[in-house]
């Protein structure tokens, strides 16, 4: 017969093989159909020591139609139409013996295609167990059901609890899974879908399936996305990332809810760097889940067959004789390669820009750095003295601020809520003159004084490249250099140092978003040395 495998490390060949036979407990299946997958094109690329079994005839997305029994198998006659569950476990672990196969914790990764031959060929042996009738569905359909219908739709299973009707569910690559799994939250859920992908015609299809929104995936993606579920801790309730590249995985990050559910499902190689934290800014929010679904169990196949056969879901497929395998895997690997320089230049990450990146970080950054340093070491303290008191004169000009009032007894800066443009004349007090602002004063005021130094402090002390922290209540600086009225039992007191001029007004605006979800407010009181020194 003839079967396409994989003879070497990174080498194919459609070959001529013998038959097999059906040995105890398996069924010998006519393939009618089986699913080109680009899980096959990692297993052609691995190593030779990766532990597949050569040579090998590719395929793990299986139907056809029963040809022959082993011995002790009954129940199925010859022709009777099949789909092939596609993972073997070891039957006696306790995950086997509750039916989820895919989570064996005894053996790897094995079934038909993986470690034992697959169904790219014209007959193919299995274990009578991995059969599921599928009635009269098509098997060119059934067939990329057992892995580009299975995984989603038990990825989907795994996140029934937050797929409530109003959450919202991002499928992140409309591809062979994603578009499956954009039908199966359609058929199955009352969830707004938001599809994102780098190619249009993926998200028309999208939108043609059930997705409600189909958002490209470039930059602008995140903020897209959070225009139609709203600002943090909200957002959204499943993210279900189908590519798992770095810029995917950091897209899905930046939008999952607190007690969200992040799913990766992709081979992407992309990494996400998790920081755990109260304040929930680094990594993913709180109470979120990250999980990493593999297939699925038999029973759900029979579930997903089911919505096929009554017309819910339908694979969208293109179809080729088993003698162009060859040609398919080609297809396959273009597409794939093309993808990834669609998502290169959608993210706007190409290699030589980051070069020159580099080298330009390196001539602006690294030599000034040297010549400070030189010039620290051999130019006297007074000459030094005199330098820094002439460039603050002729780089930092005095400009007024907007209209500042007193609180606490300190000059501090116009609420939030007050534009510039309001009359002066309202002020209570006079408008401050200052030069370069390097130190704030911000008083943060809760009746859950603990809470609010735990998440603010973490947040502080995490931005150390924008700011650091130089003092709080609990620290004799700190309390040296504000005013004694300001410290309250209900006041937290936090002298921050900037590192550029615009930082102050950032630092109170990301505080004030903190607060906004934890019951405390923040005042920006000053943002000036000798303010604070002046009222010490």
């Amino acid at each position: 017969m003839r079967a396409f495998r994989l003879t070497a490390p990174h080498e194919t060949e459609l070959t001529i093989t013998s038959q097999p036979e059906p040995g105890p407990g398996e069924v010998l299946v006519k393939v009618g159909a089986a699913g080109v997958c680009h899980s096959d094109l990692h297993i052609i690329d691995a190593p030779a020591n990766a532990g597949f079994p050569m040579p090998l005839t590719l395929g793990h997305e299986n139907a056809g139609w029963v040809e022959a029994v082993g011995p002790d198998v009954t129940g199925w006659g010859r022709g009777e139409p099949v789909a092939l569950y596609g993972i073997s476990g070891c039957g006696q672990c306790r995950a086997c013996l509750l039916g989820r196969e895919n989570a064996c914790q005894v053996n790897r990764i094995g079934g038909p295609g993986f470690t034992r031959d697959g169904g790219m060929a014209e007959y193919v042996s299995v274990p009578a167990k991995q059969l599921v009738p599928i009635g009269d569905l098509d098997v060119a359909l059934a067939a990329p059901l057992t892995d580009a219908g299975l995984t989603p739709y038990h990825a989907i299973e795994l996140s029934r609890d937050l797929l409530r009707p109003g959450a919202t569910c991002v499928v992140i690559g409309v591809g062979g899974l994603g578009h499956m799994a954009v039908q199966i939250l359609a058929a199955t859920t009352a969830t707004r879908i938001v599809a994102v992908d780098v190619k249009d015609e993926a998200l028309a299809l999208a939108k043609q399936i059930g997705a409600h929104a189909g958002i490209r995936s470039d930059d602008d993606a995140a903020a897209q996305i959070r225009a139609l579920v709203g600002r943090s801790p909200g957002g959204v309730e499943v993210v279900l990332d189908f590519v798992c590249a770095t810029p995917t995985l950091t897209l899905g990050a930046s939008i999952v809810a607190t007690g969200g559910r992040l799913t990766l499902l992709g081979l992407g190689g992309g990494s996400l760097t998790l920081a755990p934290n109260a304040a929930g800014w680094a990594g993913i929010p709180v109470e979120t889940q990250v999980v990493m679904p593999f297939y699925g169990s038999r029973g759900e196949l029979r579930e997903v067959i089911a919505l096929a056969q009554a017309g819910l879901i339908s694979p969208h497929i293109e179809r080729f004789p088993l003698g162009n395998a060859p040609v398919a895997y080609e297809r396959l690997q273009a597409v794939t390669d093309r993808d990834r320089r669609i998502e290169s230049d959608a993210m706007n990450t190409p290699v030589l820009s980051g070069i020159i990146v580099s080298v330009l970080a390196t001539t602006l950054f690294v030599l000034p750095l040297a010549i400070v340093c030189l010039v620290l070491v051999f130019v006297p303290t007074a000459h030094l003295a005199a330098l820094r008191r002439f460039l603050t004169h002729r780089t930092a000009p005095e400009v007024e601020t907007p209209t500042f009032t007193d609180v606490h007894g300190v000059p501090a800066r116009v609420a939030a809520d007050q534009h510039p443009d309001d009359d002066p004349g309202t002020s209570n007090g006079p408008a401050v003159v200052f030069r370069r602002p390097r130190l704030g004063y911000f008083v943060i005021e809760t009746a859950q004084v603990e809470r609010a130094r735990l998440l603010v402090e973490m947040f502080l002390q995490r931005e150390t490249k924008r700011w650091r922290l130089d003092g709080s209540t609990g620290n004799r600086r700190a309390i040296g250099r504000v005013p004694k009225s300001a410290v309250l039992p209900s006041t937290l007191l936090y002298l921050v140092r900037f590192r550029r001029n615009s930082e102050p007004d950032t630092l109170r605006d990301r505080l004030k978003s903190i607060g906004e979800s934890s019951d405390f407010t923040v005042r920006l009181e000053c943002a000036n040395d000798d303010h604070i020194a002046r009222s010490a």
